[in-house]
């Protein structure tokens, strides 16, 4: 009989690392071009069940190694044993790099960005490249590898530095970059927030000062249910900045994304389940957990979102939802065209002010005799909203079944008006959703 095989722990760690070595092999071959191709945007466009949007997509699954991080190894007996492999999984580190931390650049070491850093992240605007930008910044760690690039429909190429964990918890170490002298190290130290949503980057030293500029500062991950938006996903208790929202689209305009062109404050238990130029969402965390990438589920959709470029939805039996032109863009233009709708009972309009803007509300359901509906569908429905013709940038809103909603048209100056709706398929959780919702509309301030 044959002796059993016995796995021996060192036996995991050389597989393991000839796997890593294999992959990192294969990434290295990758040019610097096809590396900042991988990360341009792209157009493309998102379904989720009526409401659609399209978007910039920036790729992010996978960002290639720069420059290899090699390991330095002994054979000893036929077996390789590793000098140095420690991957630091850590989640709310606060020790400072040590100051005597000083090893020779060309020190071959393996190394890795900690676990908790991996990842997107976005943060306020930043100043790394020759193109001027308002937009937000996309900072993307690998195990390995930094990227960073505004957002944004630019074609610009990612800014690639090496990098390497310290010896401590919460170090960072960054080397090789294009726009620093070759051979520049910069050392950081890094911190979480209690949830591990929020990274605060600070500099203990770094020569390139567009280096120490791009990175140093505060930036929230990027969690989104949908990959190819910027979304922040779960959010921690506090205020946040919008990253694409653009409340002054216009009809056939385009848009680059401003950066904060939106801020709001939730407290626990929310997400913001989307953030496109003409539309953005917030949602309850435990309806959040059922949205998938393309929205939330059809009957299940229970948030807070907001809509630029705002139009009237034609009345159709096709329910193509084609703009009404004939309704003013205005805040009375609008609540006046709710309340013309007989498929709609509506409440009496109200007034309300929020950051100093002025509009209407009103709550409105399907009216009680109305039994139009939609190709497709099985219960009534009515076309209400949608961009204005001619953007880019694509919504549609309708009211559905036993769906209740509240409607808040607010005139944002410059001639534009956005439309707030707190939207529950649940009549049953409606009101409760609209007395959570208001404190954090009302906390929403407009670039």
């Amino acid at each position: 009989m044959n002796a059993p095989q016995i796995e021996r722990p060192v036996d995991r760690l050389i597989r393991a690392f000839l796997d890593d070595r294999a992959e990192t092999a294969a990434l290295n071959a990758i040019s610097a071009d096809e590396m900042a191709a991988r990360l341009h945007p792209m157009v493309t466009r998102r379904w989720g069940g009526l409401p659609t949007t399209t978007f910039y997509r920036a790729r992010l699954t996978r960002i290639p190694i720069v420059a290899a991080v090699v390991a330095s190894l002994v054979v000893t007996g036929g077996v390789l044993i590793l000098t140095r492999m420690t991957d630091r999984r850590v989640a709310s580190p606060t020790v400072a790099p040590s100051a005597t931390w000083s090893p020779s650049p060309t020190v071959a070491t393996l190394t890795f960005i900690p676990q908790a850093l991996r990842g997107p992240w976005v943060g306020g605007t930043r100043s790394f490249t020759d193109l001027p930008s308002a937009s937000g910044t996309l900072l993307t760690f690998t195990e390995s590898t930094l990227a960073m690039k505004h957002l944004g429909p630019e074609q610009e190429p990612a800014q690639f530095l090496t990098s390497a964990s310290g010896p401590a918890d919460g170090a960072l170490r960054l080397t090789i970059s294009s726009s620093c002298d070759a051979g520049a190290l910069g050392d950081y130290t890094w911190s979480l927030s209690s949830g591990s949503r929020r990274l605060t980057i600070r500099a203990v030293s770094d020569p390139c000062a567009t280096r120490l500029a791009a990175i140093t500062g505060d930036w929230d991950r990027v969690g989104c249910k949908n990959p190819e938006n910027q979304c922040l996903g779960d959010l921690e208790p506090g205020t946040y900045a919008s990253q694409n929202i653009a409340p002054h689209l216009r009809p056939g305009g385009t848009s680059s994304p401003i950066y904060a062109a939106v801020t709001y404050t939730v407290p626990d238990g929310w997400a913001n389940a989307a953030d496109f130029p003409g539309s953005f969402s917030l949602a309850p965390l435990s309806d959040y957990a059922h949205y998938s990438e393309d929205g939330p589920p059809k009957g299940g959709t229970h948030e807070i979102a907001l809509y630029a470029a705002l139009a009237a939805s034609d009345q159709n039996a096709e329910c193509s939802a084609a703009e009404r032109t004939d309704v003013p863009r205005s805040v009375s233009g609008m609540i006046q065209f709710i309340g013309s709708l007989r498929s709609v009972s509506s409440s009496r309009p109200r007034p309300v002010t929020i950051d100093g803007r002025n509009g209407r509300w009103v709550d409105i359901r399907i009216a009680p005799d109305w039994t139009g509906t939609c190709p497709d569908e099985t219960v009534p429905t009515v076309q209400l909203f949608r961009h204005s013709e001619g953007g880019p940038f694509t919504w549609n809103l309708a009211l559905r079944g036993d769906a209740r909603m509240r409607l808040i048209v607010l005139d944002v100056g410059q001639g534009d008006v956005v439309l707030i709706a707190v939207v529950s398929d649940d009549q049953d959780r409606f009101d409760d959703l609209a007395a959570q919702s208001m404190p954090i509309i009302e906390s929403i301030h407009f670039k």
